[in-house]
């Protein structure tokens, strides 16, 4: 049976004013370049699944069925959650944009079912 994993435990410290604003630009760069690493990824896997999808055996199609649900679905939504980290640290991503137009449809909608 395997061991739990030990959790790190960050010890604050006294007078601490938390990050500075150079370290939180440079944390919001970090995660912009992992956003983009992760971007890749999951438009070579996109590539992957359509390829599979169009192919005419029933295992092709299963593998992109596979790969939508357990690899497209749960990575976008990583890379909205990343996103909204980003972009409380002030920075952007690809998904910036689509993530403001989104929302503003949400409200369209809500409006909608209102009437």
């Amino acid at each position: 049976m395997a061991k739990p994993r030990k959790t790190r435990t960050t010890k604050s410290r006294k007078g601490s004013q938390g990050p500075s604003d150079e370290k939180l630009r440079t944390l919001c760069t970090r995660l912009e370049v992992v956003f983009a690493g992760l971007d890749a990824i999951y438009a070579t896997v996109s590539v992957c699944q359509r390829l599979c999808a169009k192919q005419d055996g029933e295992d092709e199609r299963a593998i992109a069925t596979v790969l939508g649900r357990s690899a497209l679905d749960p990575l976008f939504r990583r890379l909205k959650e990343l996103t909204r980290v980003v972009e409380a640290l002030g920075g952007q991503t690809a998904y910036s944009e689509d993530m403001e137009n989104d929302d503003e449809e949400d409200e369209e909608d809500e409006e909608d079912e209102k009437d």
